[in-house]
Order: structure tokens, then sequence, then C-alpha cells
């Protein structure tokens, strides 16, 4: 299903890159995806990154398509709270999605036509959404001493303590 997602938002792109012939990108879109093996085998049953991918990008989508509403009518915040959901369900998958959000942050810098987003609440709120649904995530590990992101930070790597936990 989850494979079936990516590929929709594949001919979602596809449809607004070349409305009068998407499978021209489609169909390549799809032929790439498919021969990359580390897609092609992140996206198997046997791992859980097929649905990192699915949301990561539905989440790009969905803060792309509220990039170009806002360009024209400067409302339609919907999409902006959307994409904060889906980036907050994405981080529940993997830590690693939260890239993703500092990508979307580095877009939101550089692309002049949003760049004053930065002065509404609503950046805010929708950031503060992506990670109030981290809530579970920290409260396990402020109960657990801090065991996912020692793992993660330090004991993955086959070291002791890591700099970053304090």
């Amino acid at each position: 299903m989850t494979l079936g997602g990516t590929i929709w938002i594949f001919w979602v792109w596809s449809k607004r890159l070349k409305p009068e012939a998407p499978a021209s990108w489609f169909w390549p879109t799809v032929a790439l995806y498919l021969a990359s093996p580390m897609f092609f085998l992140m996206s198997g049953l046997h791992f859980n990154d097929h649905l990192l991918i699915l949301l990561c990008l539905l989440a790009g989508h969905l803060f792309l398509v509220f990039a170009e509403k806002y360009e024209t009518s400067g409302r339609d915040f919907v999409w902006l709270y959307a994409g904060a959901t889906v980036l907050g369900l994405a981080v529940l998958t993997k830590y690693n999605s939260v890239l993703v959000g500092f990508s979307v942050a580095a877009f939101f810098i550089v692309h002049r036509p949003v760049r004053k987003l930065w002065r509404s609440p609503h950046l805010y709120l929708a950031a503060l959404l992506s990670v109030a649904i981290q809530a579970p995530v920290f409260y396990w590990n402020a109960t657990e001493g801090m065991a996912s992101y020692r793992f993660h930070l330090s004991e993955r790597w086959g070291g002791g303590r890591s700099a970053f936990i304090l």
C-alpha cells in the first residue's frame, strides 16, 4: 500500500509538471525509483522505511502545495498543518525524517515569496504540531533513561556515553 501511495504521489507530480502528457514524467520516475536498489529494498516489507518514504514524500508534496497557494492567496493554511501532521508522523517512523523538516525550514528561508511566513504564528503552530506528535517518544525516552536517543547517538556507533547526551 505504501509503494502504491508513493507511486500515486509520482503521478500527482507528473500531472503538475506536464498536464498535457503526465505519462512522459511518470513512467521514467517510477522506473528510476524502482531501479534504485536502495529505494527498491527499502520499499519492501522487511523494513519500516517504506512508510518513511511515503510520509516524507507526502509531507514534501503538502508543503509545496501550501507554498504555491500561499504565494497566490496568502491563505490555505490547512495545507501547512497537513504537511506538519504528516511530517510528525514521518518522524515517528524514523528520527532522520526530521531532516525533511529542516529542509522545509530552509526552503521557507530561501524562497522569497514565502519568507514573510516567518512572521506568521501559523508556521510556529505547525512546527509545534509536528513536535507534539512526538510526545509519546519524548515520554517513553524520559521514563526509560533516554534509551532510544542514547542508542542512536552513541551505542549504535560502538561508543559509550555520547557527547550529545548531557
